[in-house]
């Protein structure tokens, strides 16, 4: 579920090494492509995360205004982390 829609669709996995790259695809309502990568950096990790993705026209509509989605933002990034961690951590 996003923006309030319910989206049919599957997603698949495209590459998978533990602990350094997470990928995969979604295809259906919404198309998208997610790449979680994590790389030693000093004595840390640093994670990017690359997202393509086309917006559904019916969805355009409902996207919200800049400053809600800045207040979002961090929430959310929050989750996606703890997620990714779990996945890569495997």
């Amino acid at each position: 579920m996003a923006l309030g829609l319910e989206w049919q669709g599957v997603g698949r996995s495209l590459k998978y090494e533990p602990g350094k790259v997470y990928s995969f695809k979604t295809e259906g309502a919404i198309e998208s492509t997610w790449t979680y990568s994590a790389a030693p950096d000093g004595g840390g990790t640093k994670l990017t995360v690359r997202v393509e993705y086309d917006v559904p026209e019916k969805a355009k509509s409902l996207l919200p205004a800049a400053n809600l989605i800045d207040s979002r933002r961090k929430p959310e990034t929050d989750r996606v982390i703890q997620n990714l961690k779990t996945i890569l951590d495997r």
